[in-house]
């Protein structure tokens, strides 16, 4: 928990655990946050909110988010100063965040009442962090992992993205 409250300083930032066959603990806790972005998809419209935000042009939420992620493409060099992690954690970043009960219509063909519009309520909303501590239990590791700020490429190359993302490790650890 003191790792959860360190990890980012913003209200959205997140604890998952791993559970198998209904196991008493998991092997896995992931924390993650700093929370650069924000993709919702509601009213039969998507938007990504954050570092770069931009309207999508998808009619249905898991396409918003394909088209959300079409930026994320451009891929941060290799470089010798990665640190390894064998084997690496199960999780190593990307969105997290859910489907409401409703948004089933856009995939489906079931009797629901229409949607209300307007009603603030979204269909999906996704979470972008760029900062993340996977707590592999079974081996007692803890790998740190930082995004490299794919949101800010147009801006910035990725090779500037990758060395302030080995910064944020640094400052992690």
């Amino acid at each position: 928990l003191s790792a959860f409250r360190k990890i980012g300083t913003g209200k959205n930032r997140f604890l998952l655990e791993s559970v198998e066959g209904g196991e008493v603990w998991g092997r896995y806790s992931i924390l993650a946050g700093d929370v650069r972005g924000e993709m919702r998809f509601a009213d039969g419209a998507g938007a990504v909110t954050g570092t770069r935000a931009m309207t999508l042009a998808a009619k249905e939420p898991l396409g918003a988010l394909r088209e959300a992620f079409a930026g994320i493409r451009a891929v941060a060099p290799p470089s010798e100063e990665a640190r390894p992690f064998a084997p690496p954690p199960p999780f190593r970043g990307g969105a997290i965040g859910w489907l409401a009960y409703d948004a089933v219509r856009h995939y489906a063909r079931v009797e629901l009442p229409p949607a209300r519009k307007g009603d603030g309520g979204a269909d999906a909303v996704f979470l972008f962090p760029e900062t993340w501590l996977v707590f592999d239990r079974l081996r007692s590791r803890i790998a740190l992992v930082a995004d490299t700020d794919w949101m800010r490429f147009e801006k910035r190359g990725a090779a500037d993205a990758w060395k302030e993302a080995t910064k944020r490790l640094d400052g992690l650890e």
